[in-house]
């Protein structure tokens, strides 16, 4: 096992690492996702874990399983911004004036479902079931335009400074905020 994947099992870090090579996919982004994983009670067998991991990724974050995947990220940013402009215009225009494109918050969300930025893992856990019983493709960009309406008032609050995209991180992350 890979002893910069920091996970607590060395048979996950085992299942992540092979996971990794079999499909090509970035170790820190799988890593996260299987640590979510390991919160199960009781703790999933090996090949349970391997069959969750493919299935999460797979389906609500296929962008982590594509080589190269800089520009359908970026793409995928744009989309992003777009709907953002859409549902909430003065969001996305104070966003846009402070210079914090969606590369800086959104790239984490798609890459790893949700897993980086929540700062209760286990609600990580109870979106993705829902989202295993009835979700949708798109179900992760609709999930971060939730986010940012949530911290929407804190936003709008401190205005275009330089310093609202940290603020959006630990807005984003904050535990009351994923709990709602």
């Amino acid at each position: 096992a890979d002893a910069a994947l920091n996970i607590v099992s060395d048979d996950a870090a085992k299942v992540v690492a092979h996971f990794c090579r079999h499909n090509e996919a970035d170790t820190r982004t799988s890593r996260t996702m299987v640590d979510v994983l390991l919160l199960l009670q009781p703790a999933p067998e090996l090949v349970d874990l391997w069959l969750c991991l493919a299935a999460i990724v797979r389906r609500f974050a296929p962008i982590a399983l594509l080589p190269g995947a800089g520009h359908a990220i970026m793409n995928l940013c744009r989309l992003f911004e777009s709907l953002l402009l859409f549902h909430d215009p003065e969001i996305a225009l104070l966003l846009k004036r402070a210079g914090v494109g969606a590369e800086m918050y959104c790239v984490p969300w798609l890459c790893t479902a949700h897993a980086t930025g929540l700062a209760d893992l286990g609600m990580v856990l109870h979106v993705w079931d829902r989202w295993i019983d009835g979700g949708e493709h798109l179900d992760p960009v609709f999930l971060g335009l939730a986010r940012l309406s949530l911290c929407r008032g804190e936003l709008l609050l401190c205005g275009p400074v330089p310093e609202l995209g940290q603020l959006l991180h630990t807005s984003l992350g904050r535990v009351d905020h994923a709990a709602e």
